[in-house]
């Protein structure tokens, strides 16, 4: 059972205890990412939330950001972003509220980096393993992590 159900311009987003599950309503885009239109997102698995409120001719939106995203430093397209939904400004006040939800979350899953806690090398590589094995981090991202990772050490 969903915690919170908003439903947006492109799709909706479901918040739920473990995780957002997002739905979109476009078939191209449920096409190209071979999906029936839901993506899902376990808390740890996100990074952060990116939040845009909406502009005087320009619609909001809110971002959930993966870890795998986070290292790639992605740019994206609002448009064609599988973690993005787009809300008008009568919906922007839910969507506040959302995004205060699932960052509340990441952070009970997350150790917040003010309470000390330092991830080695071997934590990141298990955390990036996880990240392959749930489709949300490529074999050649993982890689190039790795090596990255690595060679810090």
């Amino acid at each position: 059972m969903p915690e919170q159900l908003i439903h947006g311009l492109n799709g909706q987003a479901e918040v739920t205890q473990n995780g957002v599950v997002i739905h979109r309503r476009d078939l191209r885009f449920n096409i190209h990412y071979r999906n029936v239109g839901a993506v899902i997102l376990p808390y740890d698995a996100l990074h952060s939330v990116r939040f845009k409120p909406c502009g005087w001719f320009m619609p909001g939106y809110i971002r959930f950001i993966s870890n795998a995203d986070s290292f790639n430093n992605i740019r994206h397209n609002v448009n064609n972003d599988r973690s993005t939904i787009m809300f008008v400004k009568a919906q922007e006040p839910s969507f506040e509220k959302v995004r205060d939800e699932v960052e509340r979350h990441i952070q009970r899953v997350n150790l917040s980096p003010q309470q000390g806690r330092t991830m080695g090398v071997a934590d990141e590589l298990q955390k990036l393993s996880r990240l392959v094995e749930k489709g949300l981090l490529t074999q050649e991202e993982y890689a190039r992590q790795k090596e990255r990772l690595l060679g810090r050490w």
